[in-house]
C-alpha cells in the first residue's frame, strides 16, 4: 500500500529515524497530492493532547515558503493513527502549496478556510479510499493515543480555595531551580498523573505562572489531589541525583 511502517515503531527511542515516517508520507503523496513536494517532517514530544499532528506555514521576506508537518512521538506505535494524521496534514500541505487556496487560509477567514470546501474536497478523496470518516476536520486531534504518558503536576494555592496547576515530565535545569523555589515557599505539592483533565496546563518555566481552571469540577480535583500524599520528597534538594525526574 506503500505506507508500511516497520513493526520496530514499537520499540522506537531517542535515535528514532524519521525515514519511516517519510516513507509513508512519500505514499500518500503519489497516492492523493502528485503535484507536491515533501514537506520537512519533525517528531514532536508533548504532553499537550489537543492535537496529534500540525502543519506549519513560514513565509520569510525573498525566501522560498517552508512547511513543516508535526507529528506527536506518543501515537507513533499505531500504524493507523500515524497514517490518518500525514493524510490529514498532507491536505493542508496542499492548501498551502496552491495559491489561490493559500491566499484564503492567510486571510481573516483562515481558520474557518481551513478545515473548509478544499479540505472537505480532499478529504472525501482520501476516504472514498479507506473509508466513511477515516479522515475527518478532528481526526489529527481526536484519535485515542494507546498508551498515555504519566506526567507530573505542581499544584498550588491561588486564592479564596482556588488552585493553580504546571506540568512537566523530566525537568530541565532551569525547571528543577524553579520546582525548588515553590516547594520551599511551603506551599506547592507535586503529583505523577495521566488524567485528561490537566494535560493542558501550562508548562512549568522560570518565570512563574500557572494555569487557573474556571471549571468547578476540575477545582475540586485539585484541592482533592492536593491533600493527597505527593512527590514533594522526590523533588527535595537533597534528593536531586540522576533519578531526577525519573520513575
Amino acid at each position: 500500500m506503500g505506507y508500511r511502517l516497520v513493526r520496530a515503531l514499537k520499540k522506537i527511542l531517542a535515535s528514532y529515524s524519521i525515514s519511516d515516517i517519510q516513507s509513508m508520507a512519500q505514499g500518500i503523496i503519489n497516492q492523493f497530492f502528485p503535484e507536491i513536494e515533501m514537506p520537512e517532517i519533525r517528531i514532536i514530544n508533548h504532553t499537550h493532547p489537543t492535537y496529534i499532528g500540525n502543519t506549519k506555514f513560514v513565509q520569510k521576506k525573498d525566501e522560498k515558503p517552508t512547511l513543516t508537518v508535526e507529528l506527536q512521538k506518543s501515537i507513533l506505535d499505531d500504524e493507523r493513527t500515524v497514517h490518518r494524521t500525514l493524510a490529514h496534514e498532507l491536505i493542508h500541505v496542499w492548501q498551502y502549496s496552491n495559491a489561490d487556496i493559500r491566499e484564503k487560509l492567510l486571510s481573516s477567514e483562515g481558520r474557518y478556510e481551513q478545515h473548509g470546501k478544499s479540505f472537505n474536497l480532499m478529504a472525501d478523496k482520501i476516504n472514498a479510499v479507506y473509508g466513511k470518516g477515516y479522515i475527518t476536520e478532528k481526526s489529527d486531534a481526536t484519535d485515542v493515543i494507546s498508551q498515555e504518558k504519566e506526567f507530573y503536576i505542581l499544584i498550588q494555592p491561588h486564592k479564596d480555595g482556588i488552585f493553580g496547576v504546571t506540568k512537566f515530565l523530566r525537568p530541565s535545569e532551569k525547571q528543577k531551580k524553579e520546582i525548588q523555589r515553590r516547594l520551599q515557599e511551603g506551599k506547592a505539592h507535586i503529583f505523577k498523573t495521566k488524567e485528561k483533565l490537566f494535560t493542558n496546563a501550562t508548562d512549568l518555566n522560570r518565570f512563574g505562572g500557572y494555569s487557573i481552571y474556571s471549571n468547578e469540577d476540575l477545582q475540586a480535583r485539585l484541592a482533592e489531589m492536593y491533600e493527597m500524599p505527593n512527590l514533594d520528597n522526590k523533588f527535595q534538594p537533597t534528593s536531586v541525583s540522576s533519578s531526577w525526574g525519573k520513575g
